[in-house]
């Protein structure tokens, strides 16, 4: 957007969405959102060239910092670990991925139930394409390598997603999906 800053000057303001972009000059853009000036003296016919050029050059790196798809890493989910991620762990067994990438899936919370004067643990269930395994340590056996995805379900929807849940206290179930 052309704006005119005085006699001869020509300034060019946009709103970026990008981290930190630097370039020759000194001139540079911070933070989320960030308005971005350059200066140009000697008006805005005689410059108009490499007006456009410079505003071209900038709005394209604008859109490579905001596109996400660069070298940089993916954002994960807390509740999901996807088949790259389970790869660059170079884990052997499913316990081994978990343990390294979402460590507090194996951790159930510190709260227990109290039925019938009797205080229970809550049951961390694991299952294998829908299917219920007997427990935790059952992880071992299951090569990493075969591994598609691996999901943590809350404790809140075990029972949504589970027909064979059992109806005592859930912590929450490990869903594993092989290739």
């Amino acid at each position: 957007m052309p704006q005119s800053a005085g006699s001869g000057v020509l300034r060019l303001t946009h709103r970026l969405k990008a981290t930190h972009i630097v370039w020759s000059g000194g001139h540079s853009v911070s933070g989320r959102f960030a308005t971005m000036s350059l200066d140009y003296p000697g008006g805005f016919v005689r410059r108009l060239p490499e007006t456009i050029a410079v505003y071209a050059l900038v709005v394209a790196i604008a859109a490579c910092a905001s596109s996400g798809t660069g070298g940089v890493s993916t954002r994960t989910s807390p509740d999901k670990i996807s088949r790259s991620e389970i790869t660059a762990s170079s884990a052997t067994n499913a316990y081994e991925v978990i343990s390294r990438l979402r460590p507090n899936w194996l951790r159930p919370p510190a709260t227990a139930t109290i039925g019938g004067g009797v205080v229970r643990s809550q049951a961390l269930l694991v299952y294998l394409n829908s299917q219920r395994l007997e427990d935790v340590n059952a992880l071992k056996s299951i090569s990493a390598e075969g591994l598609d995805t691996a999901q943590w379900i809350d404790a809140s929807r075990v029972q949504i997603v589970f027909n064979d849940a059992p109806k005592t206290a859930v912590a929450g179930a490990i869903l594993l999906k092989t290739r």
